[in-house]
């Protein structure tokens, strides 16, 4: 029975312009970051090849020890490839530091300008934050207050099913309609920067973005918990 009903609930949501509408919304957004960001780390990583040739050269024509500690070596960070989703703590940090006989000088972040920080890049943390916080509430807020008003929920109501059942039910029907978009766009977005840009994952590196999902996830849930709450409330 409660396999059945969240069948219900899934197909009811995905029969709407509003999933219609939410998916196409979260594969435009989802995917057009992930290319932007993606070709950005593709010139961030040739710039840290160029980067690390130059300085390999310079190491091997020094003859004088002296003036090379004088001058200082710069170091540059390598670009994470998980930046093609989040860019994270690269707002916050440098990527090249100048080691030499006085204190290390940290560069500067491309993020410091004061233009990113008032239109931060259009990452998979904003999206989720923003765009998928404000569809988990469109997708619950009439999940039971709608039904009762369609008469549709005194209907299932009047067979022999316990009210946890339709509540969990309603909970997880709409919660897979969300995420199905959602995962169906990071999968998408994932094969094109896979194809177009030298974006490669690691081990350890695709054990954090599946935590990035997760945490993507569990955000939704929460959200989608709380308008489907005030449904229930209003009811």
């Amino acid at each position: 029975m409660f396999g059945a009903l969240v069948v219900r609930e899934l197909r009811s949501h995905m029969l709407t312009y509003r999933f219609t509408l939410s998916a196409c919304l979260l594969f435009t957004l989802i995917v057009g970051s992930s290319l932007i960001l993606g070709f950005s780390y593709d010139r961030q990583l040739s710039a840290y090849s160029e980067s690390k040739n130059a300085r390999e050269q310079k190491l091997s024509e020094s003859t004088d020890f002296q003036t090379l500690r004088w001058q200082g070596m710069q170091q540059e960070k390598p670009p994470n490839p998980l930046s093609v989703f989040t860019v994270g703590l690269e707002r916050e940090l440098s990527r090249s530091v100048t080691i030499s006989n006085r204190q290390p000088k940290l560069g500067r972040s491309k993020y410091s300008s004061a233009l990113y920080t008032l239109f931060p890049p259009p990452d998979l943390l904003y999206i989720v934050n923003i765009v998928g916080s404000l569809l988990a509430v469109l997708f619950a807020f009439n999940a039971i207050s709608g039904d009762h008003e369609d008469g549709t929920l005194r209907l299932v109501m009047s067979n022999a099913v316990p009210r946890h059942m339709v509540l969990l039910s309603k909970w997880a029907g709409g919660y897979l309609a969300l995420m199905v978009p959602f995962l169906g766009s990071m999968l998408a977005a994932l094969l094109l920067i896979s194809a177009l840009t030298s974006f490669r994952l690691t081990s350890a590196e695709w054990g954090a973005f599946g935590a990035m999902l997760g945490v993507a996830a569990l955000y939704l849930s929460v959200f989608y918990t709380l308008a489907l709450a005030i449904s229930v409330y209003t009811r």
